[in-house]
C-alpha cells in the first residue's frame, strides 16, 4: 500500500511540476471557439499538402481543422494530459496526416513547417517571435491569436487574429 501512495505522490508532483513549467514558459490551456479557428484558416489561405504546426496544441482542435484543410498537420504540446486528450480526439475524428508531439516547443525546430498557428500569452509570444524569425523558412505563414509579435508587422488581421509572412 505504501508503494502505491509513493507512486501516486510522484505522479502528482510530476503533473504539478509540468503544469508549472508550461505556465511559466508557455501558456495555460484555453480552447479556441469555432469562429476564431475559421478566421485563422481564412487568413492562412492554406495550400493542400503543405505542413502545419500548432504550438501549444491543447486538445488538438486546430490540428484536426488543419487536416480537414488537406494539410500535414502537427501539434506540439508539453502537457501530457492534453497530449492524450488530443490523441483521442484526433483518432475519433478520423483525421489523416496528423501527429501530436509531446515536447517542449522551445526544443523544437520550426524550419520545416509552411504554416504555424499560435495562441499564447504576451510573454510567450515575445520570445517565440524571435525564435520563429530565426527558424521559419521564407514565405512561411504564421497566425497568432490575440497577441502580436514585437517588431513584426502583420500582413493582415481580422477579429484579433494576426497573419505574418516571413
Amino acid at each position: 500500500m505504501i508503494i502505491f501512495e509513493i507512486f501516486l505522490i510522484l505522479i502528482l508532483f510530476y503533473i504539478i511540476l509540468l503544469l508549472s513549467y508550461s505556465l511559466i514558459f508557455g501558456a495555460p490551456y484555453a480552447g479556441l471557439g469555432r469562429k476564431r479557428i475559421e478566421t485563422m484558416f481564412e487568413l492562412l489561405n492554406a495550400t493542400k499538402g503543405k505542413k502545419s504546426i500548432d504550438i501549444g496544441s491543447g486538445d488538438g482542435r486546430i490540428v484536426i481543422e488543419a487536416s480537414r484543410h488537406g494539410l500535414h498537420a502537427y501539434g506540439v504540446e508539453i502537457n501530457p494530459i492534453l497530449y492524450i486528450v488530443s490523441k483521442i480526439k484526433i483518432r475519433n475524428s478520423r483525421s489523416k496526416n496528423t501527429k501530436i508531439l509531446l515536447k517542449d516547443m522551445w526544443q523544437l525546430n520550426f524550419s520545416s513547417y509552411d504554416y504555424v498557428t499560435i495562441w499564447g500569452t504576451k510573454h510567450m509570444v515575445k520570445n517565440l517571435g524571435v525564435k520563429l524569425k530565426k527558424e521559419v523558412k521564407p514565405g512561411a505563414k504564421i497566425v497568432s491569436n490575440h497577441f502580436q509579435f514585437t517588431n513584426w508587422k502583420p500582413k493582415k488581421s481580422k477579429d484579433d487574429v494576426y497573419l505574418y509572412i516571413k
